[in-house]
């Protein structure tokens, strides 16, 4: 998507990459803590990402509004 960082991807791609629901093996705890602290970082990027593009929020309010009275919904 643009203007999303890159490796967003849904939810299902931990599963087709890591069907075992494991990544990695055995390690010394600083190469977790630093493997852990970049995966979070990227995460809260790709929230404040998603956060700032105002046509999300305005696509979710038209759709809120339009919900409340679904038989005058355009076709």
């Amino acid at each position: 998507m643009k203007g999303l960082p890159e490796g967003l991807y849904t939810g299902i791609w931990w599963y087709a990459r890591f069907p075992n629901t494991m990544r990695g093996g055995a390690g010394p705890p600083a190469v977790g803590e630093f493997e852990a602290k970049t995966w979070i970082n990227g995460i809260v990027q790709a929230i404040r990402a998603v956060k700032s593009r105002p046509a999300g929020l305005r696509l979710q309010n038209a759709f809120y509004e339009r919900s409340k009275r679904p038989l005058e919904t355009p076709r």
